[in-house]
């Protein structure tokens, strides 16, 4: 892959809906332009879309000239009021997000703390974690009422959505898409888990078509 390529992922050879092709680019400039030639207006409206109620990364991300027109509609969600931000500080959490005591911990945790709720997100930035978590959970007593759903195990990411919606009382394990701008209807989150801070593995493949394209256009010296 130069400027563009797929990449094929499988998370259960066993299970067809495990399978994802993603289509990744380096530099989409050309696409975008062609895709703006369709139309003489434009209108993006989005939940995400503005950093610390500035626009000039997604204007820059989208090819936008600088002075286009935009618009901050006011907040109607009162943080203070509706959502608690609890930081974890644990002696017991092992220092290697990627260890079996880890994965361990992160287990026993949802465990011993979704007792009295009824919908849990719990966010990862590795498949191979959920799955290692997933294992141990799916079948533990203190879980039974609750319906367990695992991306890249449990159906495509659209019926997980829709499971962990309608569902009364369900867990979603969840990494990539499930980090924002998931919709999941009238759906009442009571608990979200964070379990790492989501920063890009040097390993997965669109960093890695990234960080090929910077080595070819960058000299010795520059590296």
């Amino acid at each position: 892959m130069e400027e563009e390529g797929y990449v094929l992922q499988i998370s259960n050879i066993n299970d067809p809906l495990t399978t994802n092709i993603n289509w990744l680019m380096v530099n989409s400039v050309s696409e975008i332009s062609l895709l703006y030639s369709y139309f003489t207006k434009k209108l993006f409206i989005s939940a995400t879309m503005s950093q610390n109620n500035n626009f000039d990364y997604i204007k820059q991300e989208l090819f936008l000239a600088n002075d286009t027109n935009s618009y901050l509609a006011k907040n109607t969600f009162d943080f203070s009021k509706r959502l608690n931000i609890i930081g974890l500080k644990d002696s017991q959490v092992a220092s290697d997000p990627n260890s079996a005591e880890f994965t361990d911990f992160i287990a026993k945790f949802i465990m011993h703390s979704v007792q009295n709720m009824d919908h849990v997100l719990v966010l990862f930035t590795n498949l191979d974690t959920i799955k290692e978590v997933f294992l141990q959970i799916q079948t533990a007593n203190e879980l039974k009422d609750f319906e367990i759903l695992a991306q890249g195990l449990t159906g495509s990411n659209e019926r997980l959505a829709k499971r962990f919606s309608i569902a009364k009382r369900s867990i979603l394990l969840g990494a990539n898409s499930f980090w924002e701008g998931i919709d999941f209807k009238n759906c009442n989150i009571n608990l979200v888990i964070v379990t790492k801070l989501p920063f890009e593995s040097p390993d997965q493949a669109d960093i890695k078509l990234r960080e090929q394209k910077l080595r070819n256009i960058m000299t010795p010296s520059q590296i």
